[in-house]
């Protein structure tokens, strides 16, 4: 049975005063939970406040109270909050994080106010870095004795011998049509042609324009004389009709059948063809017979004849260049020189009318001239490939 809330109250009070007399000393009791959980058994003597701790009501002597009370009460309303206590130390500082990323570009601020202009006196200009077309240099302060100044941009290059810059700022010619380029004194110049190629005209402009190797051209120069010596010999062709007039005569000449036309047939040939190595030219003589008839008027007259024309000494001498992309050998600096012309058959009129003489020598050597050339300019030709 418990004790009613007064008696409770007692016993407490009683357990206290005890505890306090004995200074602990019954803190060496066994405290046991028979009777459940969170209660206190003890016995109270008879006639005075002496307590006895036991562990359960049925322990009580003869003369004894049992008592009880749980050792923990409901639970009371929160306190309030008491005083903030007095601040910590300080503690050690922790690691460094990672590096966070970077933020964005912040706007552009306004601009400065103008510099004061600076002051920059000739000694201080000298040694300045300029450029012109892209190529930096120096600048360079010269005073003559008229006290003119002139600035110069000394050009780290040299334009006498740079290849890329050859007399003028960008002027490259390091690069020749199949040749490597040089310069020499500001102009450009061949320094060495490709595999296969040749400078023949010593003209650094072309680069080196001839190819094949020298046993390759010595062939070919063989067959060009070959087509030379076979386009004038046996060739047949016609010297055309025409007439002029001279010192009160009418000269009529070649009016006869040649061929489908009019004119008068004329032979040549070749011979003596041959090639200098050392001026690359080809040279030969040309020979040659045209039979003409003559009707020459005036002076009161009229007089008919057929005159024999000879050419002797006629000579042609040509360059053969080799040009690109294919070894083209072909005549330059064509030269013919007709030797004299002789004729015959005319008699007193052939030979004591000056005039009428020259004036066939005249057509004769234009149209042989003319006919030389062409026919070199087309036997004189080969192609040969490149490489």
């Amino acid at each position: 049975m418990r004790m009613s809330a007064r008696i409770r109250r007692v016993g407490v009070v009683a357990l206290v005063g005890l505890l306090a007399a004995t200074g602990g000393a019954i803190a060496g009791v066994a405290f046991t939970d028979a009777a459940g959980p969170g209660v206190i058994h003890g016995c109270v003597m008879k006639g005075s406040e002496q307590l006895r701790i036991v562990d359960g009501p049925g322990e009580c002597r003869s003369g004894e109270r049992a008592l009880s009370w749980n050792i923990e009460g409901p639970h009371g309303s929160t306190g309030p909050v008491g005083p903030a206590g007095s601040t910590g130390q300080k503690g050690e500082a922790g690691p460094i994080g990672p590096q966070g990323e970077v933020g964005p570009a912040g706007p552009q601020g306004p601009p400065g106010p103008p510099g004061v202009p600076a002051t920059v006196t000739l000694a201080a200009l000298g040694g300045t870095e300029c450029s012109v077309q892209g190529v930096s240099g120096l600048i360079t302060v010269n005073t003559n004795g008229r006290g003119i100044i002139e600035l110069r941009c000394a050009l780290s290059t040299d334009l006498e011998t740079d290849p890329r810059n050859c007399g003028t700022v960008h002027n490259d010619v390091s690069r020749l049509p199949h040749a490597t380029g040089g310069c020499v004194g500001g102009a450009p110049a061949i320094g060495a042609c490709d595999p296969g190629w040749r400078d023949d005209d010593g003209q650094a402009q072309n680069g080196c324009e001839s190819c094949g190797d020298a046993t390759t051209i010595a062939e070919a120069v063989d067959q060009l004389i070959t087509q030379v010596v076979q386009a004038f010999s046996g060739r047949s062709l016609c010297l055309p009709h025409g007439d002029a007039g001279v010192a009160g005569l009418s000269i009529d000449y070649c009016d006869g059948p040649c061929g489908d036309r009019s004119g008068c047939p004329a032979t040549v040939s070749a011979s003596n063809v041959g090639f200098d190595s050392a001026t690359s030219r080809i040279s030969g003589t040309i020979a040659g017979t045209i039979a003409t008839p003559l009707e020459v008027s005036g002076l009161g007259g009229h007089e008919s004849c057929t005159a024999t024309i000879t050419l002797t000494r006629t000579t042609f001498s040509a360059r053969v260049v080799a040009g690109a992309p294919d070894l083209t050998l072909r005549p330059s600096d064509l030269s013919v020189s007709i030797g004299p012309v002789d004729i015959t058959g005319c008699g007193a009129l052939g030979s004591l009318v000056e005039d009428v003489t020259g004036v066939v020598r005249d057509v004769v050597n234009g149209f042989m001239g003319g006919y030389i050339a062409n026919t070199i300019a087309e036997a004189a030709s080969l192609t040969l490939a490149c490489p």
